[in-house]
């Protein structure tokens, strides 16, 4: 699909230093002296990476057997996110959500197996929802709640699901007070973000106006929130996080080690056996 980017991404080193620890290489003999880089400063050491890069049109025989080509899919509860905007893929918002996400989900044992930017667009985000929601246990939406004509998330989510909107007084009283407590007038578009797809759970929002979703069916899960990260962060802390604390595998534990003044193919040749392990 035009216009839409998705990365997957395997991660072995998340447990780069406990393995070292196991293959008995101890940090001194990582660290050497460092080199200068041309400018005169130290480099900075990264743990090694392998990042890849797949289209989203990929053919229905490719998707399903996804799983089997993920290295970091390891059987497990497989979680996606879609995040909307077309300012995320012109540059002029940096995407957060993806490091604060699986930064989260981590802390419950979980991992984020892809990640999809789309731009705003009714077929664009109908399109990533159905592949997203064929393939994965939670699927997570972030963006498009707001009350603007480009904010579609929420009439996308409704249609694909076959939930028509039902208007929440409630919610609008509540929008309605945020404005109050700031002496602001709402504007009568602000009403549209008091529409729920029937049946779905209201996630709270706490800091702003536009609410979340929470909606599970056959045991998959499908989570909707709010793009600014400060909306965000406490209604997926609040709202989701206790949904997923039961689903959970126990999070494992982690030993990070750092290393300077070596280049990454010295520190991929002393730890490659562990890495293919």
């Amino acid at each position: 699909m035009q216009g839409s980017q998705t990365i997957e991404t395997w991660k072995p080193y998340v447990r780069l230093g406990l393995r070292l620890r196991k293959a008995g290489v101890s940090n001194r003999k990582f660290v050497a002296p460092a080199e200068k880089s041309p400018t005169g400063g130290r480099q900075p050491m990264r743990a090694p990476r392998s990042t890849s890069l797949h289209n989203s049109t990929l053919p229905d025989s490719r998707a399903s057997g996804l799983e089997r080509e993920n290295p970091g899919y390891d059987g497990g509860m497989r979680i996606e996110l879609i995040t909307t905007g077309s300012e995320l893929l012109l540059g002029q918002v940096l995407n957060s959500h993806p490091g604060y996400l699986s930064g989260r989900l981590a802390m419950l044992g979980l991992e984020l197996a892809r990640q999809t930017a789309v731009p705003d667009g009714r077929e664009a985000i109908a399109e990533v929802l159905a592949e997203a929601w064929r393939r994965a246990d939670l699927v997570i939406v972030t963006g498009g709640l707001g009350p603007t004509s480009d904010d579609l998330t929420r009439d996308v989510v409704a249609e694909f699901f076959q939930k028509p909107l039902e208007y929440k007084e409630e919610i609008h009283e509540k929008i309605l007070g945020y404005f109050r407590q700031r002496n602001l007038t709402p504007p009568e578009l602000v009403k549209v973000q008091a529409m729920v797809p029937k049946g779905m759970e209201v996630l709270a929002n706490d800091v702003g106006t536009a609410p979340g979703f929470w909606f599970e069916e056959k045991g998959k899960m499908l989570a909707v929130l709010p793009g600014p990260p400060r909306e965000l962060a406490p209604m997926f802390e609040k709202g989701v996080e206790p949904k997923l604390r039961g689903k959970a595998k126990a999070a494992e534990g982690t030993r990070i080690l750092r290393v300077y003044g070596i280049g990454e193919s010295f520190v991929q040749e002393k730890c490659e056996a562990e890495l293919r392990k």
